[in-house]
């Protein structure tokens, strides 16, 4: 139970991680773009 919760939490924080790095190249991009 202990490690599939550590499972879960380890790849909630890789998607967010993904998501957050998605996010920073996109506005880098919208700011090339804008500026």
């Amino acid at each position: 139970m202990a490690v599939c919760l550590n499972m879960g939490v380890i790849w909630l924080f890789i998607t967010w991680k993904k998501v957050c790095k998605f996010m920073i190249c996109s506005n880098a991009q919208l700011f090339i773009i804008l500026g």
